[in-house]
């Protein structure tokens, strides 16, 4: 299932058999509340797209549209 609410580069998507059902990216699997996690614990978004290996668009569309 593709979450429409998040914007179509990050392809955020709920499916079982990752993240237990947790909303993910589509590409990597990253569960968006880590990515939201790290980044309220202080980390900015660039050490959080390094930290996962993602482009630093994608998780601040993320972040954008999560928090």
């Amino acid at each position: 299932l593709r979450l429409s609410r998040f914007p179509e580069a990050a392809n955020v998507i709920i499916d079982p058999r990752f993240g237990w059902g947790a909303p993910v990216l589509g590409a990597s699997k990253v569960r968006v509340a880590d990515l939201v996690d790290l980044w309220r614990a202080g980390e900015p978004i660039a050490g959080v797209a390094r930290e996962y290996d993602l482009d630093v668009n994608v998780v601040e569309d993320v972040l954008r549209h999560a928090a």
